[in-house]
């Protein structure tokens, strides 16, 4: 009878071990309050504009909700930048140019790169994409579109590039934004937004 009870006590001290190790995950992954108090405590959350009081376990769900927004913008600005550019220069190819030609001082494949920028910067806004985020849908557009280096790409990414060369660059980051925007709800680029049409205007192609 003395080794059942002492095997009972062995037992439950056992058990009560596991509960102690399990409630001490539980809390350290914040899916379990430490306490009654913590609890019914709310903690505000400094992030949201509307000052919302949010509980741990909340605020750890609504940063992963937001985490997975970034995200998918990223992924969707990319596949969108990507679909864009992609079109733009097969019309570029239907009329005998090449958009990755470095011939004519580089001006052509810079007049390209403008005008693809300036797309990708609005699709990337578009789906709200962080600074971030959008300069690396830039930078994958140029290298694998324009087959330029990382390093040549990522100078293209200065405001010294945009400001330099004239007005054409500028007007061409612009006709890209207008472009993609246009695209982007109507499912189409009017004839006078086409790459060739904006780029027709500077003489670069003939």
């Amino acid at each position: 009878m003395f080794y059942l009870v002492f095997f009972a006590q062995i037992v439950l001290i056992g058990l009560t071990v596991l509960l102690i190790a399990r409630m001490y995950s539980l809390v350290k992954e914040n899916n379990f309050p430490m306490s009654h108090a913590e609890t019914s405590r709310v903690l505000l959350d400094e992030n949201s504009p509307d000052q919302v009081y949010r509980t741990p376990v909340e605020k750890k769900e609504r940063k992963t909700s937001t985490d997975r927004q970034v995200a998918n913008a990223r992924v969707d600005s990319l596949a969108k930048s990507q679909i864009f550019s992609a079109s733009q220069l097969l019309v570029m190819k239907q009329q005998g140019f090449d958009g990755k030609s470095k011939d004519r001082g580089n001006w052509l494949n810079k007049a390209v790169a403008c005008y693809l920028m300036g797309a990708s910067t609005k699709i990337s806004s578009h789906f709200q994409c962080t600074d971030s985020d959008t300069e690396d849908v830039i930078m994958f557009i140029l290298t694998r579109n324009l087959d330029l280096s990382y390093e040549a790409a990522l100078g293209y990414l200065t405001p010294e590039f945009l400001n330099s060369g004239g007005e054409y660059r500028k007007a061409l980051f612009q006709s890209g934004k207008e472009a993609a925007d246009n695209w982007l709800r109507e499912k189409k680029v009017p004839a006078d937004l086409l790459i060739t049409s904006a780029i027709s205007e500077w003489g670069l192609v003939a």
